[in-house]
């Protein structure tokens, strides 16, 4: 582990849906030296396992899951990360925990009900009835992926359609969507829908600690006036918006969001002024 500052507060960092632990590497220069950083796979995915076929992956669950692993690493309180996905389970830690929450940092997510944000006609009432029927071709669709991932025509292709931007690096993207590779897309279809069905919208009002919420201009997956409401809600929070970005803002802007997030919590005096250690 990197030395760290006396007495800071540690950094988790929540994936999104399906988000491999690479995308976070940009973020580690930042914070090296000054916070201890955390992160970990779903329940399901990458390498952690289900206790057995029928285990909850409902946020909650993933909720449940960072409690014990701060409780396993001998951790009270962290400084929170959540990208997309990442923001609802951070949502739902706060309320079940919010004493070990000592900012929260929401990057390119919602509330809950993702699929209500999406700019599709009857994307909430239709996406649902039909993932259990995709589930059922997981072990094909892993088979039908490697192909398109490993196209040099994916890259160029996402940034024509607008998923991502001209920010991603071109290395870091192909990194990131090679480890997507090993995902179950059998439980990664399974995870979708119990995501769908989570909404911490109650929750915003009660948040009590300072809270960053950033979006991109041009993410069309969970849109910026999703990140305006959760703004707007959240009694402490403040609202960065990347002009050029897209959902996967955090890849396409790493040092510029790194460092947006270590101001934010050294403004918000969350974290204790001590010497680094040589």
């Amino acid at each position: 582990m990197p030395p760290t500052a006396l007495g800071a507060i540690p950094l988790v960092f929540a994936n999104g849906l399906g988000g491999p632990h690479s995308a976070w590497l940009p973020y580690l220069n930042v914070f090296r030296g000054r916070h201890r950083v955390l992160a970990w796979d779903y329940r399901g995915l990458y390498g952690s396992l289900l206790s057995r076929p029928d285990a909850s992956v409902h946020v909650s669950a993933h909720a449940e899951d960072l409690s014990d692993i701060l409780n396993s690493a001998g951790i009270h309180q962290v400084h929170f990360v959540g990208w997309s996905m990442g923001v609802q389970v951070g949502l739902e830690f706060f309320s079940r925990c919010p004493e070990r929450v000592a900012s929260l940092t929401l990057l390119n997510g919602t509330y809950g009900r993702p699929f209500r944000g999406l700019p599709l006609p009857f994307a909430e009432l239709t996406l649902p009835s039909l993932l259990p029927s995709v589930q059922r071709w997981g072990p094909w669709g892993n088979a039908l992926l490697f192909p398109i991932t490993r196209s040099p025509l994916s890259y160029p292709a996402l940034r024509a359609l607008g998923i991502v931007a001209k920010g991603l690096d071109r290395e870091h993207f192909y990194r990131m969507i090679r480890d997507f590779e090993q995902v179950d897309l059998k439980a990664y279809v399974r995870q979708l829908h119990a995501l769908g069905q989570h909404d911490a919208e109650a929750i915003l009002p009660r948040v009590s600690v300072p809270t960053l919420v950033t979006t991109g201009a041009k993410d069309v997956l969970t849109p910026p006036h999703l990140a305006r409401k959760i703004a707007q809600t959240i009694p402490q929070a403040e609202l960065f918006v990347l002009p050029g970005g897209t959902h996967y803002a955090p890849a396409e802007f790493p040092q510029m969001i790194a460092e947006r997030v270590l101001s934010f919590i050294e403004r918000k005096r969350a974290v204790p002024s001590s010497p680094l250690l040589a």
